[in-house]
């Protein structure tokens, strides 16, 4: 009787638990590798979107701040108008007050130039947390335990490797 060549599948069954065993091994440890950095990474991010945002303000302000002091170098009729109504409480002669709050009294120059810098939470949404399984899984306690039982899937996957060659040779 003619001996038949077992086909592919037949070859690949007796590796198939090796196989497994060390990618599982390898899922494991390298989730509790690289999800803490990542979601260290993701909160950097989050802070240099947030710090942009900040910087163009404070360029807006500055550039506020600049045209105000050219305006004071060049004697802006306007703005000095605006300058003695403000601090001195004078009014052009001929030209009626407006009606003035309070509020506008105790404004100051900078007042004026102040750009807000954005609020998280209102003109920038807030970081999101991640509340999956796998997050509390390689971040919290049980990190260790799936270090653990990664390398416990690795020396599986070794074994059943050397069992297997033994059985070859």
């Amino acid at each position: 009787m003619p001996q038949r060549r077992p086909n592919a599948a037949a070859r690949l069954v007796p590796h198939l638990p090796g196989w497994m065993f060390l990618a599982s091994g390898l899922t494991l440890i390298g989730m509790t590798v690289l999800i803490p950095p990542w979601l260290d990474c993701r909160a950097l991010g989050w802070q240099h979107d947030v710090m942009q945002l900040q910087t163009q303000r404070l360029v807006q302000q500055k550039r506020g701040y600049q045209h105000f002091h050219h305006a004071l170098e060049t004697q802006d009729p306007a703005l000095v108008e605006r300058l003695a109504c403000h601090q001195l409480h004078l009014k052009p002669m001929g030209s009626h007050a407006l009606m003035a709050t309070a509020s506008d009294r105790s404004e100051t120059i900078e007042d004026w130039l102040h750009t807000p810098l954005p609020q998280v939470g209102v003109e920038y949404p807030p970081l999101g947390l991640l509340k999956t399984r796998l997050v509390r899984l390689a971040t919290g306690p049980m990190r260790l335990g799936l270090v653990g039982v990664g390398m416990l899937c690795l020396t599986g996957a070794l074994v059943s490797a050397g069992g297997r060659d033994q059985e070859q040779g």
